[in-house]
C-alpha cells in the first residue's frame, strides 16, 4: 500500500475540521438560552500606578452600562522580571484610593491608554 502524500493528508484534515465546526458549532448554539441585549458604555477615568515611578494618566473602560458606572478609576501595576520582560496589568476598579479596600471591576475592560510620566 502506497502512502498518502502529504499535501492531500493535509486537505483531508482541513475538510473534516470544517465539517466538525460548521456542525457541531450549530447544535452548541440552538442549547443556549436566548439573551437579551445588554447596553454598552464607555467612561473615561484616571489611572493610578504603582510602580516604575509616580505616572498619571487616563484610560477609557468599556462594559455593560451598570458595571461601567461603578468604575471610578484603574490600577496599574507595573514591573518587570531581569530586564528581560516588562508588564502592566490595568484593573478596573471601584475606589480611587489605591492602598486601601480596592475592588475589581468584573466585566469591564480597558479600551485606550493615555500616559504620561511625571517622574
Amino acid at each position: 500500500m502506497k502512502p498518502i502524500p502529504q499535501f492531500l493528508f493535509l486537505i483531508l484534515c482541513v475538510l473534516t475540521l470544517a465539517n466538525i465546526s460548521t456542525s457541531g458549532g450549530n447544535s452548541i448554539n440552538s442549547t443556549q438560552p436566548e439573551k437579551k441585549p445588554v447596553e454598552v458604555a464607555n467612561k473615561i477615568v484616571p489611572v493610578l500606578s504603582v510602580g516604575d515611578g509616580i505616572r498619571i494618566g487616563l484610560v477609557q473602560v468599556s462594559g455593560p452600562k451598570e458595571y461601567v458606572e461603578k468604575v471610578k478609576a484603574v490600577a496599574a501595576i507595573e514591573g518587570d522580571y531581569r530586564d528581560l520582560v516588562r508588564y502592566r496589568a490595568l484593573v478596573p476598579i471601584e475606589t480611587e484610593k489605591i492602598v486601601e479596600n480596592i475592588t475589581r471591576v468584573p466585566f469591564v475592560a480597558v479600551s485606550g491608554v493615555v500616559d504620561l510620566k511625571v517622574s
